[in-house]
């Protein structure tokens, strides 16, 4: 609560004036010979620091308000309203990792952080940074993927995709580059590429170095 011209003129000027009547001059300091002018001092303090206390409460309240709800289940695969099958990105079977954050998102649930190559000394030549396992929900058919991300840099590498189906003698069988734009740092979705899934297939992407570090929400199939 902010102080109110009333309560100020209480509290502090009617001490200043008596400060000035009896002849006490200014003080930044609590002075014992000066007993009007250093009360006044003391109550000073006494509002300027419920104003930093209200500062900090209002600003508490607005960082919890803005503060995305944390997700403490797991997110798994689903069909929307639409038809298409989203996968969220922190379903990915790859256990975070230092080149892999989870954390919540403003946008609902939970997003993934992919973080530069320089980081910590990185090298992701070392192998996939994702690993997916489509589930029974998403019916065997081609599809068009795309990412729903945002990118904060304005060269950025492409996303390397490689699906590998069960029971197949020849497991490699396709590689797609996702390219992906610069947005800004507003959440946009990438151009979409064809895939052929099935049920227990393997979605991994990689990312070849130097490379920049990129948040993505989810990755969206529609039947093509």
């Amino acid at each position: 609560m902010e102080t109110c011209p009333f309560e100020y003129y209480q509290k502090l000027t009617l001490l200043e004036c008596l400060a000035e009547s009896m002849g006490e001059t200014i003080e930044y300091i609590i002075n014992p010979d000066k007993v009007w002018r250093s009360l006044s001092l003391v109550q000073r303090r006494v509002f300027a620091q419920q104003e930093t206390d209200n500062h900090k409460r209002e600003l508490e309240a607005d960082l919890n308000h803005s503060k995305p709800k944390v997700n403490n289940k797991k997110e798994e695969p689903f069909q929307d309203i639409s038809g298409c099958f989203i996968i969220p990105a922190s379903s990915c079977t790859t256990p975070p990792s230092k080149s892999l954050l989870v954390m919540p998102s403003f946008l609902g649930g939970d997003q993934i952080h992919l973080t530069c190559s320089a980081y910590m000394g990185l090298n992701y030549e070392d192998g996939s940074e994702l690993e997916y396992k489509i589930p029974e929900i998403i019916p065997p058919g081609t599809y068009i993927l795309s990412c729903h991300m945002v990118n904060v840099h304005e060269k950025q590498v492409p996303l390397q995709l490689t699906i590998e189906h069960p029971g197949d003698s020849d497991t490699f069988v396709d590689v797609q580059s996702i390219n992906i734009q610069y947005t800004v740092g507003k959440w946009q979705h990438t151009k979409g590429v064809r895939v052929q899934l099935q049920p227990d297939s393997l979605l991994m992407f990689s990312r070849e170095s130097p490379c920049h570090g990129i948040s993505i929400k989810e990755f969206i199939l529609e039947k093509s």
